[in-house]
């Protein structure tokens, strides 16, 4: 029953992801008979696959500073090499599994290859993700402060003010953080939600402050390369935009990522996310549909192909142990 269970929820959201693509076509009357390769300017790929790698590389350059205090192996070098590992697996997982399952690929792995405590890996994981969407409200604000939008000067100073705090928000994030462990501690009433909260949170107290600025670092770099890597895709399909154009269309879809709409990966709701924000930013609806199906299937090509690397190469942690 649990399997039957199991399969009627992915043959749910197979159609849920198909129904929105669907929608995206209707909407634009974008005819896919009309697509060719010859559309695709193949001078940009091999920058499309360089950012493709670099993304990979930060992610797991992160992983490694967030997770090496946890370590319970000796050899560096093989914690680093499984962090690349694991990454890769994750972001493959993560492009083929509905409801964001394959989340559960790093902490799994890091796991089972260097016995790093399954609830460590998932809290911080959580602040992976929560740092990540910071930093991406920071740039969409950015991006729109600079751009030349008709908005009022009073919505540029409440605008200012917003990035000023979200700013120090990331840098004293610990901090903060820290201070509600103090706060929650002091609570009389035993609630089983708020023991689950302070144990989070005292799960990243032994970052050093220079883990946790490299950590912040990391997680800038890596969203950055994400960005280079939108306006590689963008350029393979023939659209050029400014850096904060790519910035907001690039924020807008990777939002609709995070959309409680039940997909496999993210089809249906990164290309919605995509087409409307680059069609706002004036590139011509069958053009956004383009470049939105040609950034979905290549990206999600090289996660199944740097994810595969990794998995072929897991066996070697066994051997080398």
């Amino acid at each position: 029953m649990k399997n039957n269970h199991l399969i009627l929820k992915i043959i749910f959201t197979f159609f849920c992801s198909m129904a929105l693509v669907y929608l995206i076509f209707h909407q634009t009357q974008f005819n896919v008979q009309e697509m060719t390769i010859e559309q695709i300017n193949g001078d940009y790929v091999p920058r499309l696959i360089f950012y493709s790698l670099l993304v990979w590389g930060f992610r797991s350059l992160r992983v490694y500073l967030l997770y090496s205090s946890q370590n319970q192996q000796q050899d560096r070098w093989r914690f680093l090499m499984l962090s690349f590992q694991a990454v890769g697996i994750q972001n493959a997982l993560l492009r083929v599994t509905p409801l964001r399952l394959g989340e559960a690929a790093l902490p799994i792995t890091l796991h089972r290859y260097a016995q790093i405590d399954y609830a460590q890996g998932f809290y911080r994981l959580f602040l992976l993700r929560l740092c990540e969407f910071i930093f991406l409200v920071f740039f969409l604000l950015y991006s729109i402060f600079h751009e030349q939008f008709s908005i009022s000067t009073s919505q540029r100073y409440q605008l200012f003010g917003i990035f000023v705090c979200l700013a120090l928000l990331l840098i004293f994030l610990k901090k903060i953080l820290m201070t509600m462990v103090y706060l929650l501690a002091h609570i009389p009433i035993k609630i089983a939600i708020i023991k689950k909260i302070k144990t989070a949170i005292l799960s990243i107290s032994d970052l050093s402050p220079k883990d946790w600025y490299l950590l912040i670092s990391m997680t800038f770099m890596i969203l950055i390369s994400q960005y280079y890597l939108f306006d590689s895709i963008l350029l393979c399909c023939g659209i050029d935009l400014s850096i904060h154009q790519i910035l907001i269309g690039g924020s807008i879809a990777h939002f609709s990522n995070l959309m409680p709409v039940p997909t496999i990966g993210n089809i249906g709701t990164h290309e919605i996310g995509w087409v409307s924000a680059f069609v706002y930013l004036g590139v011509s609806q069958q053009t956004a549909v383009l470049s939105a199906i040609f950034g979905q299937w290549t990206t999600l090509l090289l996660a199944l192909f740097w994810g595969l690397i990794s998995y072929l190469l897991l066996p070697l942690q066994v051997k080398n142990r």
